[in-house]
Parts: structure tokens; C-alpha cells; sequence
């Protein structure tokens, strides 16, 4: 019975002494295994398995000062990864203005044509050169131009407001415009009819107004956009301004003369 006790107990720490070596051997890469998988049940995976996942080989990864299979050198190459992906992403993105500079567009809540809600007024005199006409009165502006080869009454406006604080900015608040030439992109205008501007537009009566005996009544749209429109049904002007704002101002975007 002794006799086998003895033999049991070499036997284990023969046992015991191949698993150290062969432990060493793996893990200072005397003697490395060809890693063909990893069984994603696998609980305990071999220092060689782990070693792969972490070995600095791949193209463009440095390990650093962390040794090969550590956490910190597994966390480099994270990354480092997501940062080249984060590249890659950002240098695909195509930036868009959101408000297309184009003659003749008319954007609810955004622009008419090449003047857009909130820009500077000094850019737009620079751009339109002198108004025709206008008012101002308590740092609110209105300035109108008439446009080139149509009848007087086809014009653009614009009505401004200053900001407030030390520099005070004029900006465009409202963009008025009679000419044909502007055009929503479901090609509403000047010339449209109440019927099919209604089919465009969730558009509700915000006002009417009489010019030289003349009836008128405005419809608007949450969206940022009203329809002036005669006794006839037929749109004569456009107005643009902020969403959810309302198309009245302090002083009129309508030419007198």
C-alpha cells in the first residue's frame, strides 16, 4: 500500500512539471502554436489564442510599451482601429449647406432665391445693390427692389431687425417676393391658384389687407411660407420667413410705389 502511495505522488508531480514546461514554452514564444480558431464558447482560451489577438502584427498597430497579449496593448488596438474607421467616415461625409443658394428657389422657413432668413443685411445690400425704396423706424427696416424687365409691382423685399446687445446686427427677418420667377420646389409661386397651393401646403387665412381698392388674403403655412392671393384665387405674392413665426411685421413688406 506504500509502495503505491509513492508511486501515485511521482506520478502527479511528473505530470505537474510537463504542464509548467510546456506553459513556458507557449508563453515566451520559444515554441508558438498556429492559432486556426477560437470556439466562441470557449471559457478559457490558451495564451496562445490569446497572444494572436494581440501580437502587433497587423498593418499600421503598434503595441507600445505593453508586452504582446496584454489588456492595455488589446485596448491600443481597439483604438486605433476605431480612430482609422472614424477617419475613413468623416473623410466620406460630403458637406451640405443646409440652405441651397440658387436664384429663383423659394425654401419655406429658409431662403428666397440668394437671401436666406438671419443673414446679414449689409450682405444683402452688397449683393442687391441699392434699394428702390423703403422704411425704417425702431431698428426695424424694410428695403424693396424692383425686378429688372417686369412690371413695377414684381419686386423683392426684405425686412430686417437689429439684434440686440453692444453691435447690434440688422438681419433678415422676412423675404417678400412678386415676380414669377420664384419657385417652391413643388413649383408653387406668383400664378399658382388658392386649389393648388392648398394641395401643397397645410395652409390656413392669416390676414387680409386692401391695396388701391384691391382685396387680398393671406395664407400660411407652419412650414415657414404664406400665399398672397386676390379676389380671384391667384397667387400674386410670396412670403418666407422663420418656422412656426407668423408672416406680419412691424412695418409692410409691400411696395407703395
Amino acid at each position: 500500500m506504500k509502495n503505491l502511495r509513492v508511486f501515485a505522488a511521482i506520478t502527479l508531480v511528473s505530470f505537474s512539471l510537463c504542464s509548467c514546461s510546456l506553459n513556458r514554452s507557449v508563453g515566451s514564444g520559444k515554441t508558438k502554436t498556429k492559432v486556426k480558431g477560437l470556439d466562441p464558447k470557449e471559457t478559457n482560451p490558451s495564451r496562445a489564442v490569446i497572444n494572436a489577438t494581440g501580437d502587433g502584427m497587423s498593418p499600421g498597430i503598434n503595441s507600445g510599451q505593453h508586452g504582446v497579449g496584454s489588456e492595455p496593448n488589446a485596448r491600443a488596438i481597439a483604438d486605433q482601429a476605431i480612430a482609422r474607421a472614424n477617419n475613413v467616415s468623416r473623410e466620406s461625409v460630403v458637406k451640405v449647406d443646409p440652405i441651397r443658394v440658387t436664384d429663383g428657389l423659394l425654401q419655406p422657413g429658409r431662403a428666397a432665391g440668394k437671401i436666406s432668413i438671419g443673414q446679414n443685411a449689409e450682405d444683402v445690400y452688397k449683393a442687391m445693390g441699392k434699394p428702390d425704396g423703403g422704411d425704417a423706424a425702431m431698428g426695424k427696416a424694410v428695403a424693396y427692389w424692383h425686378q429688372k424687365g417686369e412690371a413695377a409691382d414684381h419686386a423683392t423685399s426684405i425686412y430686417t431687425a437689429r439684434d440686440t446687445g453692444e453691435n447690434p446686427i440688422a438681419r433678415v427677418r422676412q423675404i417678400r417676393v412678386s415676380s414669377t420667377a420664384f419657385k417652391t420646389e413643388n413649383g408653387m409661386g406668383v400664378g399658382s391658384t388658392l386649389a393648388e397651393i392648398q394641395k401643397a401646403y397645410h395652409v390656413t387665412k392669416s390676414e387680409s389687407y386692401k391695396v388701391g381698392g384691391q382685396s387680398y388674403t393671406v395664407y400660411s403655412d407652419p412650414s415657414g411660407i404664406s400665399f398672397e392671393v386676390d379676389t380671384k384665387g391667384n397667387c400674386v405674392a410670396v412670403i418666407i420667413y422663420t418656422k412656426g413665426a407668423q408672416p406680419g411685421s412691424y412695418l409692410s413688406l409691400r411696395p407703395t410705389n
